[in-house]
């Protein structure tokens, strides 16, 4: 899977930037909140929710002197292969988190009340895809 495939899932057609709004680790799942942050762009305000199952943090970098600074500006959201699992990098300029875990599931809601799910199969599918040169 490249760089861009976990973006690419996450942000699929929505032709806006996100800010990260929260990331929380309860010792074994990752919850990553992203908020769509210029709403002039499009007609709707998008909130994505990346739940990674079974998550084991590897490292975290962050600046001390803005570590409070919320919403934070993405920068990157890169994911690669290990063995049977992912390993994932959020980095937000201010802190990078870096995990492994299973691939995540995502709910999606907009301000007109819409709302989705997809699931770890849509994204395997798609790595697959990716992969294979099938575009």
């Amino acid at each position: 899977m490249s760089v861009k495939t976990i973006e690419g899932w996450l942000f699929a057609g929505a032709g806006r930037p996100y800010c990260v709004t929260g990331f929380k680790f309860d010792g074994r799942n990752v919850r990553v909140t992203l908020r769509s942050v210029r709403r002039d762009l499009v007609d709707t305000e998008c909130l994505l929710v990346a739940t990674f199952p079974n998550a084991v943090i590897r490292r975290i970098d962050e600046s001390e002197a803005i570590r409070d600074e919320w919403p934070l500006d993405l920068v990157a959201f890169s994911c690669e292969p290990r063995s049977r699992r992912w390993e994932f990098v959020l980095n937000c300029e201010t802190v990078c988190w870096i995990w492994e875990s299973d691939l995540p599931t995502v709910v999606r809601r907009t301000d007109v009340g819409i709302e989705s799910e997809e699931s770890e199969a849509e994204l395997f599918r798609l790595s697959s895809r990716h992969s294979s040169g099938d575009r």
